[in-house]
């Protein structure tokens, strides 16, 4: 059971996630939480203050982030208090203010450091809820996540060791539910085999939780969020937005992959290996049945359940000199962009030429310059992924008819069909990204809906 921020970001929140879990112990849950609210941002905040010369501020900032804590912790902590919390959130307190000292002494904010940092916020959040589960009556113990989930040492996106983790899971905590004990684990926290603190990626605490429930054969895995469910889009300013009911692995990993934000995109993996249903639930409304996400869903093959829209891409156009074909070229620009860590969205080639839809990125240019040595490039362009995400939609020429026939007066700046079954995507400029959802989310939810795959959802329910 993974609850993520905004379901934990104040003493209702927290008390209400503690009753979730206390409504399925006899189920023996694992729970994995994230930072509160907007901790994480908060802390990569103080680092990038203290780089700025301005250590003082960022003390005045991390007290409030502390103080934060500590009236949540006044709040929730039992009868007797325990005084043990409140000594925890000092030593975080300072081991944070030993690294700020650092980061302004050596005008560095490494990822290794940004990583040790913002660990912190995941740590304080467990300190809180199991505080709040022992108040409620609840046998929860914390369990450090870096003694657990093994990483390598690619800070700030780390990879986990699955086997490791698995066999650590295992020991430490598999004993504790056969106790009937409620593990609590920081989500998105790593460590290396020398003990570094990582994390694996922002917001990575949905794959934190479906790491566990694999290495562990879960029933299921559960990620509580602040939304109803799976979007029918997430996109603002779409009315009539709706929750869908059931989606493959293979839609919930495309709609993850092209920028829906209610998983994170390595969550499905894991889950798929093991073949354990994820359910996403609403915190707020517990009584809703959200999206379950398992193998198939062949009844509603054909149909398009969500619009995907990932921001911020750039449109990048590449020939090859003289006669040589492309693809000879593919292996080399995979290579670049891995090195310098920009992820590719889209490509498409043909003879001479190729496009690659890439993850806006400060390392692009240095991309871009190393390509030209080789390579004749066109001016980018940024734009924004709009995907149409459904089984078999890729493969049905009348949903590719439809999209085309609704935004035919919008610039398309490229569309690669027919790379997958699942997804059906257009690249268009930012300004038109709003025209383009709307038009298509009209086209394809506004009418013929099929009863039972798609929930309309109350303003409560929505993020």
């Amino acid at each position: 059971m993974k609850f993520g921020g905004t379901s934990l970001q104040d003493v209702e929140s927290i008390r209400r996630a503690v009753d979730i879990v206390a409504k399925q112990q006899d189920r023996n849950p694992l729970v994995v939480v994230s930072a509160i609210g907007a901790t994480t941002r908060d802390l990569l905040h103080l680092g990038d203050l203290a780089l700025s010369d301005s250590v003082d501020a960022a003390r005045v900032s991390l007290a409030s982030v502390a103080q934060r804590h500590r009236d949540i912790l006044g709040e929730l902590n039992g009868r007797p208090p325990d005084p043990s919390a409140g000594d925890k959130i000092s030593a975080y307190v300072d081991d944070i203010t030993r690294l700020l000292q650092g980061i302004s002494l050596l005008q560095e904010f490494t990822p290794r450091t940004q990583d040790a940092i913002i660990a912190h916020g995941e740590r304080l959040s467990s300190l809180l809820f199991v505080t709040a589960a022992r108040d409620a009556g609840l046998d929860a113990v914390s369990i450090d996540a870096g003694g657990v989930v093994i990483t390598d040492a690619r800070f700030r996106a780390a990879r986990p060791d699955r086997e490791e983790l698995g066999r650590r899971a295992r020991t430490t905590i598999a004993p504790l539910i056969a106790e009937n004990r409620i593990p609590v684990v920081e989500g998105f926290i790593g460590a290396t085999r020398d003990g570094v603190t990582t994390t694996m990626g922002f917001e990575a605490s949905d794959y934190t939780a479906s790491l566990l429930g694999a290495a562990l054969n879960a029933a299921e895995i559960q990620i509580w969020t602040d939304v109803g469910g799976m979007l029918t889009t997430g996109h603002a300013g779409v009315d009539d937005v709706m929750s869908i009911r059931e989606l493959s692995f293979d839609e919930a990993a495309e709609m993850s992959f092209f920028g829906a934000k209610v998983l994170h995109p390595n969550t499905i993996e894991p889950a798929v290996d093991k073949n354990i249903p994820l359910r996403v639930l609403h915190s707020a409304c517990p009584e809703r049945k959200g999206t379950t996400i398992f193998g198939s869903t062949s009844n509603t093959r054909g149909v398009v359940k969500s619009i995907a829209v990932q921001d911020e891409v750039v449109v990048v156009r590449l020939r090859s000199p003289y006669a040589t074909p492309i693809h000879r070229a593919l292996w080399s620009i995979g290579k670049t962009l891995d090195r310098h860590e920009v992820s590719t969205h889209l490509v498409a080639s043909s003879g001479r030429r190729a496009v690659l839809v890439v993850a806006a990125s400060r390392q692009l240019d240095r991309v871009l310059a190393e390509l030209e040595q080789t390579l004749e490039l066109s001016p980018s362009e940024h734009g924004v992924i709009v995907s149409l995400v459904g089984e078999d939609v890729g493969a049905t020429p009348e949903i590719v008819s439809r999209a085309t026939s609704a935004i035919e007066d919008v610039l398309i700046l490229t569309a690669p069909y027919g790379a997958s079954d699942t997804s059906v995507s257009f690249v268009v400029r930012q300004e038109n990204a709003d025209e383009v959802v709307m038009k298509l989310h009209t086209t394809f939810f506004d009418k013929d809906v099929r009863p039972g795959v798609f929930v309309r959802m109350e303003a409560k329910t929505r993020s």
